[in-house]
């Protein structure tokens, strides 16, 4: 529902800094993602890829391999406003969407569903 509602509500050329371990949100949304864990470039881009992971782990991993998605999972949902707007100013995101309610935010609150919070990161 909330990629849907992303797909038809959103401008086409917006980026949304989406949960890294959603797979599937730039295809089903048809929305560019700021990171998406699991399509990582095959060539110089990857050094590029890396940093904005870290950036939406809001610090280094700590972990490897794989279980980097779990490390994201913790703390991807905390990351502070200023993080948020930080990777806003660096990668054009326009939208920040999170699978837990953000209070400090609640005057950019766009939608939520039962899963998710999509905010939105610029003025209009």
């Amino acid at each position: 529902e909330m990629k849907e509602w992303i797909r038809t509500s959103t401008p086409q050329d917006a980026i949304v800094l989406t949960p890294p371990w959603e797979d599937n949100f730039w295809i089903d949304g048809e929305r560019a993602q700021v990171v998406n864990f699991k399509r990582p470039p095959h060539n110089v881009h990857l050094i590029e890829w890396h940093h904005r992971l870290e950036a939406a782990n809001g610090k280094a991993f700590i972990a490897r391999g794989i279980e980097v998605r779990d490390e994201l999972k913790v703390n991807y949902p905390r990351l502070t406003v200023d993080q948020i707007q930080a990777i806003r100013e660096e990668y054009g995101a326009s939208y920040y969407l999170t699978t837990v309610e953000r209070p400090e935010m609640r005057e950019k609150l766009l939608h939520r569903n039962g899963s998710y919070f999509l905010y939105r990161l610029t003025e209009k």
